[in-house]
Parts: C-alpha cells; sequence; structure tokens
C-alpha cells in the first residue's frame, strides 16, 4: 500500500449572517457598549448644562479656600482600660 497523502482541508469561509451565533453576539456586544457609552455622554452633558445654567461651580476649589467658620480642636483624651 502507499502512503498517499491525506486531502487538505477546505477553509470553511466564515458567513457572516445573524443564523451565525458569533455574528450576533459581536453585534449585541457592540449595540451594548453603544447603549452604554451613549447613556454616559448624555448623563454628562445634561449635569454640565444644568450646573452651568445655574451658576453652580464644580471642582476641589473649595479644598484651598479657608473654611469661614472657626475649628475648635480639642484634646479628646484616650481611655485605656488594662486587665487587673
Amino acid at each position: 500500500m502507499a502512503d498517499r497523502p491525506s486531502p487538505k482541508p477546505l477553509l470553511k469561509r466564515r458567513s457572516w449572517s445573524w443564523r451565525s451565533q458569533a455574528f450576533r453576539g459581536v453585534v449585541y456586544q457592540v449595540l451594548a457598549v453603544s447603549v452604554i457609552a451613549l447613556a454616559a455622554w448624555f448623563l454628562t452633558s445634561n449635569t454640565l448644562t444644568n450646573l452651568r445654567i445655574r451658576g453652580i461651580q464644580s471642582g476641589f476649589d473649595f479644598l484651598i479656600q479657608p473654611a469661614g467658620f472657626g475649628v475648635k480642636l480639642l484634646h479628646v483624651p484616650l481611655l485605656v482600660r488594662r486587665k487587673a
């Protein structure tokens, strides 16, 4: 018996159709990411617009400003109970 080379498997061409689970998975993931990005953009845009209309400034500039009231520092004694 002569050894015959086995026939090469034909490359299966992937068809992108709605019947393909891989295609539907990719489409659903793209749609989900798009919806999340659109919701984040809408919430950010709406919040910034409302803050600007009402004249509210956001940020951390308040951390470098004085408090506007006196802060009284008191020493609170630490009570340590020791076993006898």
